[in-house]
């Protein structure tokens, strides 16, 4: 360090001689280190003026340093200071504030002393393009042993030039010969001592007969220099979990002077032979599903790159073909393919569906069908359009394309067979209609002739058995007078000529009203026939005829369908509605009467259905005309 001291050599000062070598620097030992004076070079190197220095940094070297930096740059200097170890030289990496940026800058520094008065004078070298290359490798490594320890189930690591290593990682179940499971991970153990010995006892030799030969110190450190990895395989002797094939794989971490550290991972290849087996079945499995189509294509969603994995048949091989022409990109395949191969009332939906924004936006699954155009003719196609994640988490798109043409045809056929059986139905059912309108008056007009001299006959009898004969004809006329109507309504609701009329009505008097139709007949038949109502609001608008209908069909199935003695109930409820001005009313009809089968229930609103009931005789059309 003489050459440091200040002293004259050749009428030149120290100071001076320093001066010519660059990023030249001088700063006092006061607090914060104010500059005294900086080389061209010194401002060069971090793109400073010295005016801006002085306006930005106060002047001061401690105020350009990296926070992280500060303390310990400071610590080096005070005890130069404080020791007054004038003459001492030192050698420091650290950041200073560049115009562009923080630069790693070496710095060669001198502790001096002149006049009673410390300063320090230096000369500073930019080694950033060094620092950030040294930090990415150690951040590479840094990432393969993360790796590592994720996905090895034994991890090591040794020194090879101190002969030693530790267990970092060990879960206890690929060893159970002993040797590793002997040591806890706080153990430091004689690297070459543990190879013997696994090689002695647990390592079936035929399986690497090269072991120790490759993982011996000199060796594998020659290795780990030449290639910073080393691979191998090799087999054990079963133990009791089973694991007979390993796989190990090393890492050189750094080598100096007195060190060469490195890390290394065990794991089965048994389990690795299990996942390439199912990978093997989920290939089978899905090459399988692919026959469907004869092309299948994957798609890059970030490039838009295309993969060909299945060409099948000429028209496979056509797509193929296409992707091929058009370097496998798929903004530049898809006008192409839809301009010579799509129709042109299929060529808009065709582009849009497949587009390249689309395929990147969407993310569910789908398919669609456009007209592929042939030499034969135009053929149906389907593409079908499916989105997978690849290992590096990056989305693809799997587009198979498949003939339909077959299918489209069946489809079309029965669609056009259905067409024609619909019409030929509605235009049966328009004549029944038609029919029953036009005959309505007909039917009638006899029947309430009948029905009328059969009330003049009954004024003129006075025989038991005649009046007896009367009441049966008058029975019978009113019965099939019934069955005329409910069919007649029917009919009038089927040919649509049906309407609502509103009018503002008494719900309290309708149902008054129709209660007192049946009040005779339940009375007839001893049955106890009764009314409940909460209500609030009993004016209300509605078609009165319409709901009338209704209540006489349901009430009058109550009390024809419930033995004497029974019981039958009409209870309505007004509940809140939250639509201003309109309620909700729900009106039960209530009995105790025979009841139906679960299995009757679908078909109760069905025309002219009826569940066998013995003697009691009805249309089946009641329940229908409730319902429409």
């Amino acid at each position: 360090m003489k050459f440091f001291k200040r002293q004259k050599k050749n009428n030149i000062e120290l100071d001076e001689v320093y001066r010519l070598l660059k990023g030249y620097y001088r700063c006092s030992a006061d607090e914060g280190y104010p500059f005294l004076f900086m080389s061209d070079d010194f401002l060069n190197t971090l793109h400073w003026t010295q005016k801006e220095i002085e306006t930005k940094f106060d002047n001061k070297l401690v105020n350009m340093l990296h926070p992280d930096d500060k303390i310990h740059l400071e610590k080096d200097r005070d005890l130069l200071r404080n020791q007054y170890k004038v003459g001492t030289c030192q050698n420091v990496v650290f950041r200073l504030k560049g115009k562009d940026g923080y630069h790693w800058v070496s710095d060669c520094y001198l502790a001096s002393k002149q006049d009673s008065t410390f300063f320090f004078q230096g000369n500073i070298t930019d080694v950033t393009s060094f620092m950030l290359d040294k930090e990415k490798r150690a951040e590479e490594r840094n990432q393969m042993l993360t790796a590592l320890t994720m996905e090895y189930s034994t991890v090591v690591m040794g020194d090879l030039m101190e002969n030693t290593m530790v267990v970092v990682k060990h879960d206890g179940h690929m060893y159970d010969h002993g040797g590793l499971d002997d040591f806890s991970s706080e153990d430091k153990m004689n690297y070459t001592r543990c190879l013997r010995d696994f090689y002695n006892r647990v390592l079936v030799k035929e399986s690497c007969k090269d072991f120790m030969d490759i993982l011996s110190p000199v060796p594998f450190m020659n290795a780990l220099l030449k290639n910073e990895t080393v691979e191998l395989q090799y087999q054990i002797y079963p133990n009791s979990n089973g694991y007979e094939s390993l796989y190990a794989r090393a890492i050189r971490l750094y080598d100096e002077k007195h060190h060469f550290r490195f890390v290394m991972g065990f794991r089965p290849m048994d389990e690795v032979r299990k996942k390439e087996n199912v990978l093997e079945l989920q290939r089978e499995i899905i090459e399988g599903i692919s026959k469907d189509y004869f092309s299948v294509l994957l798609v890059e969603l970030d490039q838009g790159q295309i993969y060909s994995y299945r060409e099948a048949g000429s028209n496979g091989k056509r797509i193929a073909d296409f992707c091929r022409s058009y370097h496998d990109r798929w903004t530049e395949l898809l006008p192409a393919y839809a301009k010579d191969l799509v129709s042109d009332a299929s060529r808009e939906n065709f582009l849009e569906e497949l587009s390249f924004e689309k395929l990147k936006s969407t993310n569910e699954d789908y398919s669609f069908t456009y007209e592929y155009m042939s030499d034969e003719g135009v053929l149906y196609y389907q593409a079908r359009v499916s989105y997978v994640k690849k290992k590096d988490r990056t989305r693809a798109v799997v587009i198979g394309t498949r003939d339909i043409d077959d299918l489209i045809q069946k489809e079309r056929l029965q669609k056009e067979q259905l067409r024609k059986a619909y019409i030929q139905a509605e235009n049966a059912s328009k004549a029944k209609t038609n029919f029953l309108n036009n005959m309505s008056h007909d039917i009638r007009t006899p029947m309430n002739v009948i029905l009328g001299y059969n009330q003049l006959m009954k004024k003129k009898l006075s025989d038991p058995v005649l009046v007896d004969y009367q009441k049966k004809i008058e029975q019978s006329g009113n019965l099939l007078l019934s069955i005329i109507n409910d069919v007649l309504n029917m009919a009038r609701i089927e040919s649509g000529k049906s309407v609502l009329v509103e009018s503002s009505e008494s719900i309290v008097d309708m149902v008054e009203e129709v209660s007192n139709v049946f009040g005779a007949m339940a009375k007839e038949k001893e049955i106890v026939f009764d009314t409940k109502m909460d209500i609030k609001h009993k004016q209300v608008l509605c078609d009165s005829t319409k709901v009338k209908e209704i209540l006489v069909n349901l009430i009058g199935n109550a009390i024809k369908y419930t033995p004497n003695g029974g019981h039958v109930t009409v209870d309505i409820k007004e509940f809140e509605c939250s639509k201003e001005g309109y309620g909700t009313y729900q009106i039960q009809i209530i009995d105790t009467g025979i009841g139906m089968s679960e299995s009757f229930i679908p078909t109760l609103f069905d025309a002219f259905t009826r569940e066998a009931t013995g003697d009691i005789i009805g249309t089946g059309l009641g329940m229908p005309i409730v319902k429409n």
